[in-house]
Order: structure tokens, then sequence, then C-alpha cells
């Protein structure tokens, strides 16, 4: 059994999160994976509204100027970037497509949807 609580979004590229969900489907019998959702407007890395939708560059331009949520200004634009680019929120398509045979639960917040739960091998979660 697998458990991954808010990990696949710092796994890399599109690419490096399809690497990892076919990891997770191979050796796993069992998954249980919550993530954020990238259409949530409120991005909890950051603790910024957004943030998620401004391109990369603009993103590590404020990750230079500004403490955002669990970062510290970082003075060095290289490294600015990289943590701009070390985040990357999944779309409900995007699970499904990594996550065919799951079950994928919206969990909501003020009536929007916050993050997803994938499951897969467990009893249907209400």
């Amino acid at each position: 059994m697998i458990f991954s609580n808010s990990v696949i979004e710092h796994v890399g590229e599109y690419i490096d999160q399809k690497k990892f969900s076919n990891a997770i489907r191979r050796i796993a019998k069992k998954y249980f994976i919550q993530t954020p959702n990238y259409y949530f407007p409120f991005e909890p890395h950051f603790l910024f509204f957004g943030i998620q939708y401004l391109p990369v560059e603009i993103r590590a331009w404020l990750i230079r100027h500004f403490n955002l949520g669990w970062y510290e200004k970082e003075r060095h634009y290289s490294r600015s970037l990289e943590i701009a680019k070390s985040i990357r929120l999944l779309k409900r398509k995007e699970i499904f497509e990594l996550f065919p045979e799951a079950e994928i639960i919206n969990e909501k917040c003020f009536g929007l949807t916050k993050s997803f739960i994938i499951h897969y091998g467990f009893n249907k979660i209400k």
C-alpha cells in the first residue's frame, strides 16, 4: 500500500509526474494519494492567490521580492526559478490520465475543490 500526501506536485514536470504515477500503479495493490487542485485559487505552498496561473518567470520574480508561504525571499534568480518550477499542481483531467483506474474524490473548501483524493484498492469512500 502506498500513501502519498501532497508529493506528486513536487516531483517535476508532467512527464516526471507520469513516471511517479506509473511507479505507484506498478508497485502498489492499493494506493491513497492527495494533491492540491490547480484550479483552487489559493495556492497552498506559497499561500498566495493565483500564483500558479502566472508564468514561471513572474513567480520567480515574486519569490525574489517577497516571503511567500513556506518560502523566504530568495535573492538569486536561478534559485528563485528553481523554486518556482519545483511545484506543478495538477488538474482533474491530468489526474484521470495519471490514475485511470482510481476513484477521485473532490475535497471541498467554501464550495470549491481545493484538492483531490485519489485512491485505488479500497472500498468506495463517501
